[in-house]
């Protein structure tokens, strides 16, 4: 049979083709003729001595081939068939000869539709990026890949076994019409690196995965005509602050302002609600470059969550869903920039415990404005039910809103709740704050020690004046005291009717120390 032999490591011109003796296959070997032999990367690799498995010339190179069966070995236990065609991975070469011994477990049978040059080159390329995926990557449905390089052979059964395996793919790869062509072999993105930044488009696309999900929800939903609850939920604004440049490039960072009521602001407050100010010492006493950076980097990823949401609105719209859906938007807390010295959520301040919340929908009043009335998270489910006209259980608590969202009623709620537990000095220090239209009392119980601050909303809406100790004020401390006794007492009241519960069970808390990396601040 004639063959082509590497009779010296180099380049292609060290091989050539010579007459040799037919193989004889051993007790596991699969003898077959072959009909198409592969040419990858790695043949060039091997014959210049530089690839993972290295053999000594002279050798019959070719790592790919497929052909028919023409013998069999003796102890050979899969079901294989003289005149069967098949199609091999041969690492040790010896592809490219008119016959050749491959191993029997190496081995995989040519469906009828595939034609033998198919055939040679689908080990190499699948057999990579299966091995890659499911081995190595461990790839599950649901989760993102990223393919580098995805107009390429390996590249291409990447994105093809990544949307098999059920991932979202997003494909990178050089020109609009390779891009193209990695979307018709399935996957979900193309990104052309040379007009574009990897690194941006990635963090939109992934970012707005769940933006994506809901519209896909949104168009089920519009054909199918069924009543639906759908929760969309983003991460962002969030530390790490991520976005697209462009959300960057909507802001100066030399334009921010800098918060000041830092240092001095601790001393009119207990120990505990200093410390809940203070839990990260990394984020202390920041240079203004920096502060300008976060509040830069922090407005951005708010105008990226704007988009996102304005993207699902837009579905909305468009389905015709939006005449009857109620749609809901806020958010589990605030967030510090500075003010107070304060770059986290974690206190007990308006900062942090006031949320943005629009409601809007069929029957709900237009442009309607609740300035400065408290409304506490565990109202939404009693809204929603009223609005839609299901029933709610009688142990559910909160207050429904439907009559302040439908009509002119006066709000039902005289104060809002807030609770956060810190450590403090090596134990447990218990926080609790209520809001009313006008004032915030806040109570720190800490070492058998009780502490309270008290704002005023009508002169100091940043709360930037403690008047716990004015006398002039001593009158409306005490009254929201015992208001705060009383709905600290009605929180903690366990509601009728409720099926198993769990006896003395332990609350849960965030420290306020978070342990992080020196190298980075947030």
């Amino acid at each position: 049979m004639k063959a082509v032999f590497c009779n010296k490591l180099g380049g292609p011109e060290n091989l050539g083709v010579s007459e040799t003796k037919a193989p004889s296959p051993g007790p596991n070997d699969v003898h077959i003729r072959v009909k198409a032999a592969g040419l990858n990367f790695a043949d060039t690799l091997q014959i210049a001595g530089r690839y993972q498995s290295k053999l000594e010339p002279p050798f019959i190179p070719g790592m790919e081939v497929a052909g028919e069966i023409i013998g069999i070995g003796s102890d050979v236990s899969r079901p294989l068939t003289i005149g069967q065609r098949v199609m091999a991975f041969m690492r040790g070469g010896g592809a490219f000869a008119e016959e050749a011994l491959v191993d029997s477990e190496w081995l995989v049978p040519i469906p009828d539709e595939m034609d033998d040059v198919t055939a040679a080159g689908f080990p190499t390329v699948y057999g990579t990026s299966n091995f890659a995926l499911k081995h190595r990557g461990r790839l599950k449905k649901g989760e993102t890949l990223l393919v580098l390089g995805a107009a390429g052979g390996v590249g291409l059964t990447a994105v093809e076994l990544g949307k098999q395996m059920g991932a979202r793919v997003i494909a990178a790869a050089g020109g609009a019409e390779k891009c193209g062509v990695t979307l018709k072999h399935g996957a979900d993105f193309a990104i052309d690196y040379k007009t574009e930044s990897i690194k941006d488009r990635v963090r939109e696309i992934t970012d707005g995965i769940g933006a994506d999900e809901t519209i896909e929800f949104l168009d089920k939903f519009s054909k199918s005509k069924e009543n639906f609850f759908l929760a969309f939920g983003l991460y962002r604004p969030h530390i790490p602050f991520v976005a697209p440049k462009k959300y960057f490039d909507l802001y100066e960072k030399d334009n921010m302002t800098v918060p000041s009521n830092g240092d001095e602001f601790l001393k009119t407050i207990s120990s505990p609600a200093a410390k809940s100010l203070r839990a990260r010492k990394e984020q202390i006493n920041l240079d203004n470059s920096t502060i300008k950076t976060v509040k830069e980097a922090y407005y951005s990823t708010t105008s990226f969550v704007d988009a996102q949401i304005g993207r699902v609105l837009d579905k909305l719209k468009e389905t015709g869903l939006d005449k009857n859906t109620i749609v809901v938007f806020t958010s589990d807390h605030g967030y510090h920039l500075g003010e107070k010295g304060h770059w986290q959520k974690q206190s007990l301040y308006d900062r942090a415990t006031r949320v943005p919340l629009i409601i809007s929908g069929p029957g709900i009043l237009s442009n309607k404005r609740i300035k400065n009335s408290p409304v506490e998270l565990v109202d939404l489910y009693k809204t929603l039910m009223d609005l839609t006209g299901i029933s709610t259980p009688e142990f559910v608590q909160g207050h429904s809103l439907k009559n302040i969202l439908t009509s002119n009623s006066k709000p039902i709620r005289k104060s809002a709740l807030s609770e956060l537990r810190i450590y403090s000095d090596g134990s447990l220090a218990q926080g609790y704050s209520i809001k009313t239209d006008r004032y915030r009392l806040t109570r720190w119980l800490h070492k058998d020690e009780r502490y309270l601050e008290l704002y005023d909303h009508k002169y100091d809406f940043n709360e930037n004046k403690n008047l716990v100790y004015e006398d002039n004020y001593s009158r409306v401390r005490d009254s929201l005291d015992i208001i705060l006794t009383k709905r600290i007492e009605e929180a903690q009241n366990k509601p009728n009717g409720l099926g198993r519960q769990f006896e003395n069970a332990k609350p849960t808390f965030e420290p306020a120390r978070i342990q992080s990396s020196k190298k980075t601040i947030f």
